[in-house]
């Protein structure tokens, strides 16, 4: 009965218009694929080529030409003038460049005292289950460090019997 109440106010499908006949249904570009099209067809003008072909002839122009001082001191003019502009908008839009302190050995020895304390503080407050499997991860990493750092006889036989024994050796 539910069933039948739902259908009842469910709003009515959309009859399908009829196709014509003698017109063939075309599916709808994506936006890339009309942009792909548009630069295929770009390309087969050419008026469109000759333009690409100017403008890259007087950029490469541009780039290989000897400046001269005065031409050097225009281009940091106009450089400056730009610069300053664009930061004018910024600031009329309300964007505020936030200024990067430069990271200084003393401030990354705080950071690294801050985390140290916060990680002690999560520590004591973990559970005991927690803190056994956070010492067994760091065990299990320091071990992994231990075997790569440790180095095997170029023949691949060691003298000592166990690596324990290594290790005494190595500590006299």
């Amino acid at each position: 009965m539910a069933s039948n109440f739902l259908r009842m106010e469910m709003r009515p499908r959309k009859e399908k218009p009829a196709e014509e006949e003698g017109c063939m249904h075309v599916p709808k570009l994506s936006n890339a694929e009309k942009q792909k099209r548009y630069r295929e067809n770009l390309k087969l003008r050419p008026d469109y080529l000759e333009i690409k072909k100017k403008n890259a002839e007087q950029a490469k122009e541009n780039r290989l030409k000897e400046k001269t001082e005065t031409e050097i001191e225009q281009i940091k003019e106009g450089n400056r003038i730009r610069a300053k502009r664009h930061r004018e908008k910024q600031k009329a839009l309300g964007i505020e460049k936030k200024r990067i302190k430069p990271k200084t050995r003393q401030k990354i020895l705080e950071q690294r005292e801050y985390w140290r304390i916060k990680k002690q503080d999560s520590r004591s407050r973990s559970s005991c289950q927690k803190k056994r499997r956070v010492k067994e991860k760091d065990r299990m990493r320091k071990m992994s460090q231990n075997k790569k750092t440790r180095t095997k006889p170029a023949n691949g036989n060691s003298v000592f019997s166990s690596p324990s024994a290594e290790e005494k050796a190595t500590q006299r």
